[in-house]
């Protein structure tokens, strides 16, 4: 199980083989790892808008600062949730 208590899916080449795969996702704009870009991680952006983003994962163009394109690049998953 994960952290969540979901099941971990084994979709390996052999699944009985008690191995599991495990990938790894991240929708940008997700800064809490929730899987789904949302109020919570709206109030960390706005945060840290126009500042320095420490560690947050939002600063799209990686120029140091919270701004306008960043902000546009979050707008993109506003809402969508990784499957």
């Amino acid at each position: 199980m994960d952290v969540n208590g979901r099941h971990l899916l084994n979709d390996d080449e052999d699944p009985a083989d008690g191995y599991y795969t495990i990938k790894f996702h991240r929708l940008f704009g997700d800064a809490d790892g929730s899987a789904k870009v949302d109020f919570l991680d709206m109030s960390r952006f706005a945060l840290h808008w126009l500042d320095t983003p420490v560690n947050t994962g939002l600063d799209s163009n990686e120029n140091d600062v919270l701004d306008f394109p960043d902000f546009a690049a979050f707008a993109v998953n506003w809402l969508r949730n990784y499957p």
